[in-house]
């Protein structure tokens, strides 16, 4: 999981952090209210709804740390794809998740296991 995050004003003029965390191909946001240090603790992020200024404000965040090296492309592209509306911002579930069964429990190539020797032979 990555965290991306910035300062700015909400729509009654207040100090506010927003926080972007990309994981499994998709964005969550979170916003908190800009405390003091003595509060720091105290504050907890709630999830909220991105908008295209937020999308906008995120992108150019993410292109001054690709600029840096610090990214891979294919997040910037992610968020131009977006804006452009080719792409959306759904979480992405696996075919477990989707029909409900838990998924094989695999053993790594390994066909057997000798109990004599008390571990698992190629």
């Amino acid at each position: 999981m990555e965290k991306f995050s910035w300062q700015d004003k909400d729509a009654d003029g207040n100090k506010v952090i927003y926080e972007a965390q990309h994981f499994g191909g998709w964005w969550q946001l979170m916003v908190a209210p800009k405390v003091g240090r003595s509060m720091r603790d105290e504050v907890e992020f709630t999830p909220a709804d991105f908008t295209t200024e937020i999308w906008q404000t995120l992108r150019d965040l993410l292109w001054r740390k690709y600029q840096r090296r610090r990214i891979a492309w294919s997040m910037v592209e992610h968020i131009d794809n977006i804006l452009a509306g080719k792409a959306t911002n759904e979480r992405k579930e696996s075919p477990a998740q989707i029909t409900g069964t838990k998924p094989a429990n695999h053993t790594r190539g390994y066909r057997t296991s000798n109990p004599r020797i008390g571990r698992l032979e190629k």
